[in-house]
């Protein structure tokens, strides 16, 4: 809107600030149906007035559109291929009975949190604060979705910027499982970009990486087009999604570190000064924006970390309840029905053969990050339930150790233990029950740098059912 436009219906005048007044006036509508009235009252906090040039830069072109007919090309091939790869994956997925249990359980939780996920789903394809499937890159599932705060917010300046990596397993992992968290951060003034990335078998933990990899890239460099703030920029993987953004994170300081300048490698003059560097001479030593993507830092690249991007562009790193070692993992995993061989298959290397230990973050940091490659990582946030039976919290704790012994600070990198809490739990019942969300405050609290965040969340459904559906949740 510009100034303050007035529409007018049934006589009665209402401005910008009323339509944004919780959904009060929605789209100029009086009169409604009972089915629109349940939707504005599910999305009475997201609902405002329509937007228009010059309220926020909005979906930024691409350099290069598809023709209309090879648009459709394209979606007809990626229909084919899903359905290829759904076959494919059924081969893996059901050759034993675990995982046939496993999916029939997964079913079960469905369905019993059916009145939350009922919710997301309107909220997902009737926001008007959500831009979905955004391209950032060439290969299939190069998509973002893009969680715009309130104008409210957007009127104050840059807003600060999440990039947010979903889980899956790495099979069935997609970037709408982020509507819950990327609502709730941007009703609180965050814009947040949910990436999208290629699915075992569509392509393994590298086609993943690559994706990751492409999607902070794009964001990094036209994220002001949706009113980001450059220096407010963070990083969160969720599961899968915190295995995939830790590994691509090292690699980036890794392959920087070998390529700093004189200017980077005096700040770094002993070990010591280069862990201890200050966020202020952190940025200094890190490559402009515009130059993302065009200068290559090393000859060769570290293993991840294609295309190159630079960590020092990043605040924050938030990992939630991620997999950091997968050579231990692999074997707790295929008691659990993920069997060796799949996962096996899932972490191949450019060569096609299996990789654990270089795909795994704890290891990488505990063998080949030096002092000077851990001055260009952020501060990291570990969130990890102690109750998680997907990935015991010893992952995360032999992670943060591995990055102790590289020499980061412990006052740089924490990790907060959730008692009682599993897999899931805190990225979607504990929403959904309402009341304080812990990982929402911790991630609020990074944003605004240190200050403590308590909010206090509406209840999407009764707490009894979520018990039941925690209870039969596989993961």
């Amino acid at each position: 809107m510009h100034g303050e436009p007035t529409a007018t219906m049934e006589g009665i005048k209402y401005s910008d600030d009323s339509a944004e007044d919780f959904g009060k006036i929605i789209r100029g509508r009086s009169l409604e149906s009972p089915a629109h009235s349940l939707r504005r009252r599910i999305l009475s906090v997201d609902y405002e007035d329509e937007e228009e040039p010059g309220d926020y830069a909005g979906e930024p072109a691409m350099p290069e559109t598809p023709k209309e007919l090879h648009f459709w090309a394209r979606r007809l091939a990626d229909l084919w291929l899903i359905s290829a790869l759904a076959l494919q994956l059924y081969t893996y997925l059901f050759s034993g009975v675990r995982w046939f249990l496993k999916f029939i359980r997964l079913v079960a939780f469905t369905i019993i949190l059916l009145p939350g996920f009922s919710q997301m789903v309107l909220f997902y394809f009737f926001s008007p604060r959500l831009q979905r499937s955004i391209p950032f890159g060439t290969k299939p599932r190069n998509r973002l979705d893009v969680y715009l705060p309130r104008k409210k917010w957007r009127r104050r300046g840059p807003c600060p910027v999440v990039i947010y990596v979903t889980g899956g397993c790495w099979t069935i992992g997609y970037k709408a499982w982020g509507a819950l968290f990327g609502r709730r951060l941007s009703q609180r003034g965050v814009l947040v970009f949910c990436l999208d990335y290629r699915n075992f078998p569509q392509g393994s933990c590298m086609d993943m990486l690559q994706d990751i990899n492409t999607g902070i890239t794009w964001v990094l460099a036209n994220l002001h087009l949706y009113g980001g703030d450059p220096e407010e920029v963070f990083l969160v993987g969720q599961s899968a999604g915190g295995h995939l953004t830790s590994l691509a994170l090292l690699a980036q300081a890794l392959q920087h570190e070998e390529a700093s300048s004189p200017s980077s490698s005096s700040l770094a003059s002993s070990n010591k000064e280069a862990v201890e560097m200050t966020e202020e001479e952190r940025k200094s030593t890190r490559r402009p924006i515009r130059e993302i993507n065009t200068k290559p830092p090393t000859p060769t690249t570290v293993l991840g970390g294609s295309p190159t991007w630079d960590p020092r562009h990043l605040k924050g790193f938030v990992g939630v309840s991620g997999a950091y070692n997968l050579v231990t993992l692999s074997d707790h995993l295929h008691k659990r029905g993920l069997y060796r061989n799949l996962f096996a298959s899932i972490m191949t290397g450019p060569k096609g053969t299996p990789m654990l230990a270089e795909l795994s973050p704890s290891l990488v940091a505990d063998t080949q990050l030096t002092p000077a490659a851990a001055a260009m990582l952020p501060p990291m946030l570990i969130l990890h339930g102690d109750a998680d039976k997907s990935v015991p919290i010893k992952n995360a704790r032999e992670y943060i150790l591995a990055l102790y012994k590289a020499g980061i600070p412990q006052s740089k990198c924490i990790l907060k233990e959730y008692v009682g809490k599993t897999h899931t739990q805190p990225i979607i019942e504990d929403p959904m029950r309402g009341g304080r969300d812990e990982m929402m405050d911790e991630v609020l609290k990074m944003i605004k740098g240190g200050r403590e965040c308590v909010n206090v969340q509406f209840a999407m459904m009764p707490s009894v059912l979520i018990d039941v559906a925690t209870w039969i949740c596989p993961f």
